[in-house]
C-alpha cells in the first residue's frame, strides 16, 4: 500500500482508497484489477497451450511405445 496525493486537494491518501476522505473525489481502481485479470488469463492460456501442444503428444508417444496408445491416439488425435 502506497501513500499518494489526491489529484484535487493534495491530501495524502492510500492508493487503495476509493475516494478522498478530505474532498470526496472518487477514484476508480478497476483498471488495475482488469490488468491483473488479463495477465492471469494470458498465463493460463500459455499453460493450456503447453499442455495441449507439448505434454499431451509426449504422453501419447510414451503410451504408444508401451502399447497403450491406440485408444489415446484415437481420442486425442
Amino acid at each position: 500500500m502506497a501513500i499518494v496525493k489526491c489529484s484535487e486537494c493534495g491530501h495524502r491518501i492510500s492508493d487503495k482508497a476509493k475516494s478522498c476522505p478530505s474532498c470526496g473525489v472518487s477514484y476508480d481502481n478497476t483498471s488495475e484489477e482488469v490488468a491483473q485479470f488479463i495477465v492471469k488469463l494470458v498465463v493460463l492460456g500459455v499453460i493450456g497451450a503447453a499442455l495441449f501442444f507439448v505434454i499431451i503428444p509426449a504422453i501419447i508417444g510414451v503410451l504408444k511405445i508401451i502399447g497403450l496408445g491406440i485408444f489415446f491416439s484415437k481420442v486425442f488425435g
